[in-house]
């Protein structure tokens, strides 16, 4: 029989958790496990996606964290009613509803996807009780844990003592996403975007959030602009730092050279129009961002932090300092100046990136649920 599978999720954004989520849901073998998604809260975009690949979603409408506890229950009775064995679940707040739901009805799972408690500790009561309140409920419940890089295996081992950590990456459907990069028109994205034949364009795609760099970029931007005038920065997400980053842009005297960009579904027409793709973050778990970079053939600057050497390696990548300002900016200069040297990098990262294809890895994730 069908293993029954419930992943539970805080939402269904465009956040790196969300996309593993349906990546791994167009992938899994539909003759083996039959897959839901319960989402607390909302706004849910892709939602409809998963509808759309025959995945059932349920969408709790939870008001927010104060919520959990209606949440808790609620979600209890679902995986009581619709006798779901397997209990998958990503994102703080998922983690604790889903493992509290599942005690004693579900073999419960979670991916461990940022490395929250070493940087975004504020050193409160209430962010102590709250770590404290993951570390204990996955002790006393959690029959796997999964971690997205070995980076975060070892900042969970650190920071909660957690053991028996395995990790399987992050990963994309490479083959499908090389072919919808094929089927778009480089040169008429690139008019459609407003470039000139001379302009380099470079491109970041990520939520509009202080972990992920952009003022950072935005300087270096600045700085490399003052020697090459054709550079053009794309930045491609949401978030609420978009005025202040305007802002910073504007005094920084580029504003003219930066276009934020709103879109968050799929991106593919950036990275087909792209010369360059940065990534200038703070801290990070994975990336997958740098896989869809990767197999566009895009040269890649980034930061030299978290799992993202693990991504890119040595030969994929320039790796810089987080937070380093010049690094950044020669680093964009130097790679805009030697133009063999940006396709010999894109070159190395698109042939890395298909080791991160979801075929090697999803089957790891079909085994462990196979073995619950």
């Amino acid at each position: 029989m069908k293993r029954r599978v419930l992943n539970v999720i805080e939402t269904l954004g465009f956040g790196g958790a969300e996309r593993l989520l349906e990546t791994t849901h167009r992938h899994l073998d539909r003759t083996r496990f039959e897959p839901a998604v319960a989402c607390l809260f909302g706004p849910n975009p892709l939602a409809e996606e998963l509808r759309r690949i025959d995945v059932q979603v349920y969408e709790l409408g939870l008001s927010g964290p104060h919520d959990i506890v209606r949440g808790i229950f609620q979600l209890r009775r679902l995986i009581g009613r619709e006798r779901f064995e397997i209990v998958h679940t990503h994102l703080y707040y998922a983690n604790v509803v889903g493992r509290l739901a599942a005690w004693g009805q579900a073999q419960v799972v979670t991916t461990l996807h940022n490395p929250d408690y070493t940087w975004e500790d504020p050193g409160s009561v209430v962010f102590s009780g709250k770590k404290r309140l993951d570390r204990l409920s996955a002790k006393w419940i959690n029959k796997r844990l999964l971690a997205v890089s070995d980076h975060v295996r070892t900042d969970f081992e650190q920071q909660m003592r957690f053991s028996g950590i395995q990790v399987i990456p992050n990963y994309i459907d490479v083959d499908d996403f090389g072919s919808r990069l094929e089927r778009s028109d480089r040169q008429a994205v690139r008019r459609r975007l407003g470039l000139r034949g001379g302009d380099v364009m470079i491109l970041h795609v990520g939520r509009l959030h202080a972990q992920k760099g952009q003022d950072i970029l935005i300087d270096a931007f600045a700085r490399a602009r003052r020697e090459s005038p054709e550079l053009i920065l794309f930045l491609v997400g949401q978030g609420k730092l978009r005025e202040a980053l305007e802002q910073r842009a504007e005094t920084a005297g580029v504003r003219q050279a930066v276009r934020f960009e709103n879109s968050i579904g799929d991106v593919t027409s950036y990275y087909r129009a792209a010369d360059l793709f940065v990534f200038p973050s703070r801290y990070e778990a994975f990336g997958i961002v740098l896989l869809e970079a990767m197999t566009a053939g895009l040269a890649v600057v980034a930061s030299r932090v978290g799992g993202i050497p693990e991504v890119t390696g040595e030969e994929a990548a320039l790796l810089v300092p987080a937070g380093d300002v010049g690094a950044l900016a020669d680093a964009m200069l130097s790679l805009n100046a030697d133009q063999v040297r940006r396709g010999s990098i894109g070159a190395a990262g698109r042939e890395r990136a298909k080791a991160f294809d979801v075929r090697l890895h999803l089957e790891c994730l079909e085994r462990l649920y196979a073995s619950l």
